[in-house]
């Protein structure tokens, strides 16, 4: 697959790459760490391109099924969240029933004793990105062997993802975790070594499956801090005077509208609950800067009135904004129920792409 690179990136370049796209080994390859991914992620995130933009590359295509299918996962997750509201970022269904509580110090220090993890985990902090079974591997060690609550290792895994998505990523921690579903997920050496080109001969998880889920293992609790640095959003102040506001935030930047005022709005009481890093603030400022936005940053919106957006989540609680629509995808179907499990509402929309 041809990937992406982070050199001067505006949405037409974003568009033209995605046609640009051979997704002939994704069905085949994309569980194994070596694959080379699209790269596309941080950019639907961060809402320059949208779900839409690539299923209507895709859907044409019936052989790209799979990964249409993977791509319903966010909108999915998305969904869930709109339904449930902060609900997301809690045990959703199912207590969790975990011995320890924090992140576990072997995780921290990057010495689980085993190495692709290991590696995984500093390329998270490296690098702001890894591989989706990484990430479930990472979440599977820490919440179903080192018995540890999943929310604390959520907001540090968020924190560090350059596409970190607030329901994708707690949402997922709840599904390895069993707290969203009646089911946990497991990993063991065996898989490891199936996805990865990992040459270690064995690790602490070398079990089978009928035991692994019995398999505990320590690991101290280690103290962490994470912190949006704010001063860091490097953009003219906001003119409190101004009319005809258009609202973005760091999900929905495709809703630039070179008509209008255009402010970024930092919601604090989000990104004090759950911080973003130095390297994702980075990231979000290249992006305005790549597509010539011209965007003042805002932190503080009850005094406003006049303010219009695309709806997103995360300020749905914002009475003052008028929501410029809802953004229903392609995914669109009139019998999504988002209590209903995932493969319940893939089926009523898998016969579009068969």
């Amino acid at each position: 697959m041809n990937t992406l690179t982070l050199n001067k990136l505006n949405r037409k370049k974003i568009l033209e790459y995605i046609e640009r796209i051979d997704f002939s080994e994704y069905q085949n390859r994309r569980n194994y760490l070596n694959y080379k991914c699209s790269q596309l992620s941080p950019y639907i995130t961060c809402g320059i391109i949208t779900i839409d933009d690539l299923l209507n590359t895709l859907k044409p295509n019936k052989k790209y099924k799979d990964i249409i299918f993977q791509v319903y996962w966010r909108y999915y997750f998305y969904q869930v969240w709109e339904f449930f509201g902060n609900k997301i970022f809690q045990n959703l269904k199912f207590e969790q029933k975990a011995k320890n509580k924090g992140l576990p110090s072997s995780i921290f220090k990057k010495n689980t004793g085993i190495s692709i993890l290991d590696n995984e985990l500093d390329k998270l902090i490296s690098q702001s990105h890894i591989h989706n079974h990484s990430r479930l591997w990472i979440a599977s060690l820490i919440t179903n062997l080192y018995s540890y609550d999943w929310i604390q290792p959520a907001k540090w895994m968020f924190y560090h993802l350059l596409d970190g998505d607030l329901a994708s990523n707690f949402l997922s921690w709840q599904w390895v975790a069993g707290t969203s579903r009646n089911k946990k997920y497991y990993f063991n050496h065996k898989n490891l070594l199936k996805f990865s080109n990992s040459e270690q001969n064995t690790s602490i998880v070398d079990v089978s499956y009928e035991k692994i889920e019995s398999l505990y293992l320590k690991s101290e609790q280690v103290d962490f801090k994470l912190k949006t640095n704010y001063e860091n959003f490097d953009l003219k102040p906001f003119k409190t005077k101004q009319q005809n506001i258009n609202l973005l935030t760091i999900f929905t930047l495709g809703s630039y509208d070179e008509d209008k005022y255009n402010i970024l709005f930092i919601d604090k009481s989000l990104f004090d609950e759950y911080p973003i890093s130095d390297k994702r603030i980075k990231f979000i400022l290249k992006i305005i800067k790549d597509n010539n936005f011209n965007i003042s940053v805002c932190y503080e919106i009850s005094s406003l009135d006049k303010i219009s957006a695309n709806y997103h989540p995360s300020i749905k609680k914002y009475k003052q904004i008028n929501f410029l629509k809802n953004n229903n995808s392609e995914f669109y179907h009139e019998r999504f129920n988002p209590e209903k499990s995932f493969f319940y509402n893939w089926k009523n929309i898998e016969r579009r792409y068969v």
